[in-house]
């Protein structure tokens, strides 16, 4: 039996039937609508408490949602509001693995998967919509983690449609082996644009729990 942590954000349910040393690990809202994942073992929502409201659905407040699961949840710090809610073991982890790379909460999931000595982990369409504003930019936090796992020997399983531990789709798979008609295009784009956003100001707000 294979100790196992499957991962699933926001995009698609894990269908399999879940085997003997496996648990199904959510993040935020993918209990919910559109993915509805079922048989949920434990919950991360990796923001402060003041930002929940905005995930209120119809006549339902998303604290009245999660406290409303039957499993626990895993949270910047242990919310009187959300009873089973405990604080994610930061101060540990960090000193464990030697480092503060924290840019999603997937981050922080893989990271306790590691710490708790799982010998498996499946990010279920983690990084697979390439649109994606947000798992864009966090993509170079998910692979670092990733490489720290294989690096420990653990076991890392992605869904096909997922572009984890690859090249940008724009970009030549193998770099030298092969090549992209339109990579060279898509980076001068990409550069201009970050140019344009490190001049933005850019204020850094501490959450103190």
């Amino acid at each position: 039996m294979t100790k196992t942590a499957i991962l699933v954000c926001c995009i698609g349910p894990y269908t399999e039937p879940k085997r003997d040393g496996e648990e199904i690990w959510a993040v935020n809202t993918a209990f919910r609508k559109p993915t509805y994942q079922k048989g949920i073992d434990r919950l991360y929502v990796m923001d402060s408490l003041d930002t929940w409201a905005e995930l209120d659905y119809k006549d339902q407040t998303f604290v009245e949602q999660v406290n409303a699961l039957n499993c626990p949840i895993v949270t910047l710090a242990h919310f009187p509001e959300v009873p089973q809610s405990r604080a994610f073991r930061k101060r540990e982890i960090e000193s464990a693995f030697n480092t503060k790379y924290w840019g999603s909460g997937i981050s922080y999931m893989i990271a306790d998967a590691l710490y708790d000595g799982y010998e498996k982990i499946v990010l279920h369409r983690t990084n697979s919509l390439v649109g994606s504003k947000e798992y864009w930019i966090q993509k170079g936090c998910h692979d670092f983690w990733c490489g720290y796992a294989m690096g420990m020997g653990v076991e890392i399983v992605t869904s096909d449609d997922s572009y984890l531990m690859k090249n940008h789709p724009w970009c030549a798979p193998e770099y030298g082996y092969t090549r992209s008609i339109h990579e060279n295009k898509a980076n001068i784009m990409l550069r201009d644009t970050l140019q344009a956003i490190v001049k933005m100001p850019i204020e850094i707000q501490g959450v103190t729990y």
